[in-house]
């Protein structure tokens, strides 16, 4: 039995015990509509070292136009003579392409090929570019493992880490879903003023490794 094999055969005994046991339970429970509430941790001010924060709101989307939209915030730093924004969004059964998520909302998206923008640490996959005078970077943060830009990429991550045990429950009662399709989404920028591009996206990289992990470690149960 090849490896992919094996990988697949309790997956799908997993799927099919979720959905048999899902449905069980829409059949004897009466359905109760739910309205996802942005999460209490998006309104904590967030410290950032050497680094002054400014301002903080709540993104401006309007959820009829972005419905997996269930809100985010808006956070300014000013640190010397260098200023980035940082927007957060909390998403849910959305395009898992970043590439996509920033058209759609209108955002600046890189001009070459994506695959060409994207960089890989210890902590997931992102995409740093920078378009005329600003450096930006972008990245989907997952529920479970590491930060993604593809949708090939948020897939691969659902399969390997929302086959856990103690999910069976909460999807048995219809809590969660067999897969977790949330993401936090991050999108920062910062003026390069008198610095070469990439003097500007190192100084956003170093601030992706302070901002991705305080994020997954505070993502969100359900």
């Amino acid at each position: 039995m090849t490896s992919s094999k094996f990988f697949r055969t309790p997956w799908l005994a997993f799927l099919c015990s979720g959905a048999a046991l899902t449905s069980l339970h829409l059949i004897l429970v009466p359905s109760v509509e739910t309205q996802l509430e942005l999460p209490a941790v998006f309104a904590t001010p967030i410290s950032l070292i050497d680094w002054e924060l400014q301002s903080q709101a709540p993104v401006e989307e309007s959820a009829e136009n972005q419905p997996e939209l269930v809100g985010g915030t808006v956070h300014r730093y000013t640190k010397d003579n260098s200023t980035v924004e940082i927007q957060t969004r909390y998403l849910t059964k959305m395009d898992a392409s970043v590439r996509n998520l920033l058209l759609k909302y209108d955002l600046a998206s890189p001009t070459v090929e994506f695959s060409e923008t994207t960089r890989q640490n210890e902590s997931g996959y992102y995409s740093v570019f920078h378009l005329s005078d600003t450096a930006h970077l972008t990245s989907c943060i997952n529920p479970r493992g590491g930060s993604t830009v593809t949708a090939a990429q948020f897939t691969q991550n659902r399969y390997a880490n929302d086959l856990r045990a103690e999910r069976l429950l909460p999807i048995m009662l219809g809590k969660q879903t067999v897969q977790d399709s949330r993401c936090i989404w991050v999108y920062m920028s910062t003026p390069l003023g008198d610095r070469p591009p990439d003097i500007a996206q190192q100084q956003l990289e170093t601030l992706w490794q302070t901002w991705q992990p305080r994020w997954s470690d505070h993502f969100p149960e359900s």
